[in-house]
């Protein structure tokens, strides 16, 4: 007996109809930003006209202008606290005698750079992770 009901394998498959769905932008979005930052995530941003892709960038030129805001603050205070303490931006992780800061500040600004200073290294690091989950669930569909 020969069955009128025929599959079509193209629609029950979903294979082939991934990528009406999701593009590949908005997948490799993510991949590209971990190298470039702001540039590679802006760039497709603004050059894109699929909604999956430009919802992926946002999500990722988000991300990377957050880090672009902690290194700006991060090494701005440490060379800054170079500066004012007299000593070179690579003695910075040594607490200083004082030169020009009062006590209570130069022994603040002593912790609290050597702590942006490890905080920005740990986002750097989480940066790679974030980025490679990311992709995996623009893969899935979600942005």
């Amino acid at each position: 007996m020969i069955s009128k009901h025929t599959e079509d394998p193209v629609t029950t498959n979903g294979g082939p109809n991934l990528l009406e769905e999701r593009s590949i932008g908005g997948i490799l979005v993510h991949f590209l930003a971990i190298p470039t930052g702001i540039a590679g995530a802006g760039i497709v941003y603004l050059l894109t006209t699929n909604e999956f892709t430009k919802r992926n960038a946002r999500n990722a030129l988000d991300w990377h202008l957050t880090v672009l805001a902690l290194t700006v603050v991060t090494f701005g205070s440490l060379f800054t606290y170079s500066e004012l303490t007299g000593q070179g931006a690579t003695d910075v992780a040594a607490l200083p005698s004082l030169v020009s800061l009062p006590s209570a500040a130069s022994t603040v600004a002593g912790l609290v750079v050597p702590a942006l200073l490890t905080l920005w290294f740990a986002v750097t690091f989480w940066t790679f992770v974030v980025g490679l989950v990311a992709m995996g669930k623009a893969t899935f569909g979600t942005a």
